[in-house]
């Protein structure tokens, strides 16, 4: 703000100054001239204003002047006045010269000053260490130089020790160049090492020149260090790589010419300009010779000459890869499959520059594939008759991968479960027919096997079509790799119920049996020495066997890495059976002895024990495996086979005693199976009498004929299997497995078709069927029955139904039983008993209820109530549901129960119409 006040004012002065002057100019004439007061003015201007205002200044003063001596003049001007007006012009521009060359010079020093202040910020800025040296001493240095040693720059000059800072290897080198250059004038350049702050030395380039003056000597020396470490490094790097890349292109053509595959190049014109020496090992041509004729297609076979042409022209007018699969000839005059491929080499600017390519012999693969291909033929007409076999066989198949995720059910998985295939592998929804207490347990299984790649074991209850559970054993297992390495599990399921509540009832026996041995246990180690004649005067029955003289050879087996006896025991019989004779039947009591029909307990000893029961080599392994895996305790069920061939069904146990001793004890189910064929004589009987059971009976022949094969084709394809999977697969024994597989295929065939024809055979014929009409017709036959127990009839729903297709006497006889059963539930009822038959149409099924205004049926027999031998009657065998059951399924049908709210109970049976079952 001063500074401006200041010029202003200057200005001021300067108008005020000029005017007065001009006016005293004017009026005035004087012998002098007044104009050269005008400096006055220019001197004004000329304290603050720039060198334009002070040429403008003058100009206006020179003109003011000229004005005046115009006013003053203009009427007898004369030489003296004119010469005054030019001395004081001369004098105005004179000293507008002067103050514009005083303003220049004094910007002049203001830049000097201002240079030399730069020149020294630029000197300590740079990332160079600057110098200057005289003829005999350092005597600059910029800032960098303590930056970059850590010494001061000052106390260097004065001691002119910094030579003491290069690495001591570089010393001698650097004064010698510096000696040099100081004797010839030449440029000083050097390269050294230079101890930094840090401690680290690093390279530095250090560049100098003389300044000559005029006589040819050299006044000083000017000069930069710069840090070159980087390049220095870079360069000693790249010498390397030179050296690497010299022998790695020399180890190119040594590795050009020992791949196994012939390589070459060409041009995009086709024109081949390099074969490595495999061409010549393999064709038995000079590669040059060929280059130089470019007579290349005579080595392709006739026939793939003009296809391979065809692709040339066309990848490399595309400039795109060129592949191809020729007969290319041998040395040896055959011709051999190869794979031709050859790829584009573009530079920078996207120009295709070359073709570089390689022919590889995959004659091995090309038949290989030839033989993959027939074989995969082979292969699918050998999948189609397992997929027949799969849907044939009365179990449960499926297959999933090493997720354990399941990916395929045969036919039976909805014919057991009513559960469509492709909603069972939808979402893994097939678990959802596992009752939900099972389901933990077996997922536990199934993901402890997938885990271990081992097997799962289970038995769970699953939901029927009918909504009832069974008791299935779930068993599932490794099998092999896919293609693709993916590991795949086969499974089965198989309906034991019957086998479980045999299972129940002898677990409560064996309850009913621990009890007892509990509770006499303290008597009978108080009393031992009394009783030690028990063994042989006891009732029960007992065995004692001697196991001492095979345990060495299972321990030697163990030593050698046998993990699976079972398995090693089925490779080699001759070993197995020579373990056998090493077993001793030592004591047996007499019980026993009568039991099995021998008059002496010696005549039972001398017995070999593998011909004491039909499955005794088995039971034998089953022991010889208590001691190779530590078990302790097995149970299970045989026959013993005693005097004269007679059979006795048994439930025995072995326990692992001391000293390689086994005890057994037996319990004869010789009875229980009696009425078990009883029974069955029962069931056998009542579905003869309801043309029912026929079915049921062939599913159980065809269950028990298939029981034996299956497990025989499973333990087939393991064994197969490990034979292939061994270091050296023995090829041999696996293909003696596989034609025993194949017979064995053969045999479970004849098995479903010969069950097949017996079926069909026997089925009983149909025909279309009124449903109303047929309600009412049984309604009069139960006429009696129902007046008998007070209970009213009554029928609702359609008038004139469709109608359906199956057999009138098991129709008949399914409504007879279920209004029977409905009657005798209200015997109990007070008050009003009614039966209502209700008919309607369902889409293409008819529903028929049955409801009575009985006590209903309990929750807990509901999901029973169709299972056979179920009763809630005294006098009752559990027969009539599940042949009602079996009838309505037979015919397509589905029958159900269910509890009505009002009370009582409702069964239905659905059918389909005439029409849907005919056009299925």
């Amino acid at each position: 703000m001063t500074a401006d006040w200041a010029k202003w004012a200057g200005r001021i002065c300067a108008v005020v100054v000029a005017a007065i002057i001009f006016t005293i100019d004017c009026i005035v004439d004087f012998d002098v001239s007044i104009s050269i007061l005008y400096i006055g003015t220019l001197v004004a201007v000329g304290v603050r204003g720039s060198d334009n205002e002070i040429i403008r200044t003058a100009a206006v003063c020179a003109t003011l002047s000229c004005i005046s001596w115009y006013i003053v003049h203009r009427d007898a001007p004369d030489i003296a006045s004119s010469l005054r007006l030019g001395f004081a012009l001369v004098a105005i521009g004179v000293t507008a010269a002067l103050l514009v060359s005083r303003k220049h010079l004094a910007a002049a020093r203001r830049e000097l000053e201002e240079s030399r202040g730069e020149l020294q910020n630029f000197t300590d800025s740079v990332p160079q260490l600057l110098w200057r040296f005289s003829v005999d001493k350092v005597d600059f240095f910029n800032r960098r130089y303590t930056e970059l040693t850590g010494h001061d720059r000052e106390e260097a000059i004065a001691k002119q020790n910094w030579i003491e800072w290069y690495h001591p290897e570089d010393r001698t080198a650097f004064a010698e160049k510096m000696e040099h250059s100081l004797l010839t004038g030449e440029d000083l350049r050097a390269t050294f090492r230079m101890l930094h702050a840090d401690g680290s030395y690093r390279w530095m380039s250090l560049v100098g020149r003389p300044i000559i003056s005029k006589d040819g000597t050299i006044e000083k020396w000017y000069g930069g260090t710069s840090d070159v470490h980087e390049e220095v490094t870079a360069r000693q790097a790249l010498e390397r790589l030179q050296r690497e890349l010299e022998e790695s292109q020399a180890e190119l053509i040594n590795f050009m010419d020992s791949i196994p595959q012939i390589l070459w190049r060409a041009t995009p014109e086709a024109y081949v300009d390099f074969y490595n020496r495999r061409y010549s090992e393999v064709i038995g041509r000079n590669a040059d010779e060929t280059i130089e004729r470019q007579d290349w297609l005579e080595d392709f076979h006739p026939d793939d000459r003009g296809p391979y042409l065809e692709k040339v022209r066309s990848s490399f007018a595309a400039g795109e890869e060129l592949n191809a699969k020729i007969r290319l000839m041998q040395a040896s005059g055959d011709y051999r499959w190869t794979s031709l491929i050859g790829r584009p080499y573009r530079d920078k600017s996207g120009k295709l520059v070359r073709y570089y390519g390689a022919t590889t012999d995959i004659h091995d693969e090309v038949t290989a594939r030839e033989e993959l291909q027939r074989t995969r033929a082979a292969l699918e007409e050998s999948q189609a008759e397992v997929e027949f076999f799969a849907n044939s066989v009365p179990y449960i198949l499926w297959r999933s991968n090493g997720a354990g995720e399941v990916q395929f059910f045969n036919k039976r998985w909805t014919d057991i479960t009513g559960m469509a295939r492709e909603d069972a592998l939808k979402d893994q929804r097939y678990l959802e027919t596992v009752h939900p207490d099972d389901l933990p347990g077996l997922t536990v299984a199934i993901v402890t096997a997938i885990e271990t790649n081992g097997v799962s074991d289970a038995e769970v209850r699953v939901r029927q079509a009918d909504g009832t559970y069974r008791w299935m054993r779930l068993y599932d297992g490794p099998v092999g790799l896919t293609a693709d390495g993916e590991i795949q599990r086969f499974g089965g399921a198989t309906d034991i119920q019957q086998v479980v509540d045999i299972r129940r009832q002898l677990q409560e026996l064996n309850e009913t049996l621990e009890q007892r041995v509990v509770e006499r246990t303290a008597d009978l180690i108080k009393t031992e020495a009394r009783y030690a004649g028990l063994f042989d005067v006891s009732n029960m029955t007992f065995a004692e066997m001697d196991f001492k003289a095979t345990e060495p050879l299972l321990d030697e087996l163990r030593k050698r890495g046998v993990t699976d006896l079972r398995a090693y025991f089925s490779e080699h019989p001759d070993e197995f059976a020579q373990t056998l004779s090493l077993i001793r039947t030592t004591r047996v009591n007499e019980a026993l002895a009568h039991l099995m029909g021998y008059e002496s307990v010696a005549e039972l000893v001398a017995n070999p024990p593998a011909q004491n029961a039909d499955d005794g080599p088995a039971v034998l392994l089953r022991q010889l495996e208590m001691y190779y895996n530590g078990i302790n305790h097995i149970d299970g069920r045989t026959v013993l086979v005693g005097k004269g061939g007679i059979e006795i069904p048994v439930y025995y146990t072995v326990n692992r005693l001391a000293e390689g001793l086994h005890l057994s004890s037996h319990m004869n189910l010789t009875e229980q199976e009696r009425i078990a064929e009883m029974r069955e004589a029962a069931q056998e009987e009542l579905a003869r009498a309801n043309r029912i059971a026929t079915v049921g009976a062939f599913s159980a022949s065809i269950a028990h004929e298939l029981n034996q094969p299956i497990a025989s084709m499973l333990m087939d394809a393991q064994t197969g299997l490990r034979y292939l999977q061994r270091g050296e697969p023995d090829l041999e024994a696996a293909e003696r497995i596989l034609q025993r597989l194949t017979r064995t295929v053969q045999r479970v065939s004849n098995i479903v078709q010969n069950t097949r024809d017996a079926i069909q055979s026997g089925r009983r014929e149909t025909a279309r069927i009124d449903l109303r009409e047929m309600v009412e017709e049984t309604a009069e036959l139960m006429e009696r029955e129902l007046r008998r127990s007070e209970v009213s009839f009554g029928m609702r729903g359609m008038e004139a139904p469709p109608l359906v297709t199956g057999d009138p006497v098991q129709l008949q006889q399914v409504l007879i039983n279920l209004m029977t059963n409905a009657t005798e539930a209200m015997r109990e009822v007070d008050g009003h008993r009614s039966i209502t038959v209700t008919i309607v149409a369902l889409d293409d099924e008819i529903a028929v209820t049955v409801e009575d205004s009985g006590p209903g049926i309990p929750e807990e027999n509901l999901e029973r109530l169709f299972q056979p031998f179920f009763t809630t009657k005294a006098e009752g065998v559990g027969m009539g549901l599940q042949i009602c059951r079996t009838a309505i399924e037979g015919m397509g049908g589905l029958l159900t129960a269910r509890n009505l709210e009002k009370g009582g109970a409702a069964f239905t049976f659905t059918l389909p119409t005439a029409v849907t079952a005919e056009a299925a």
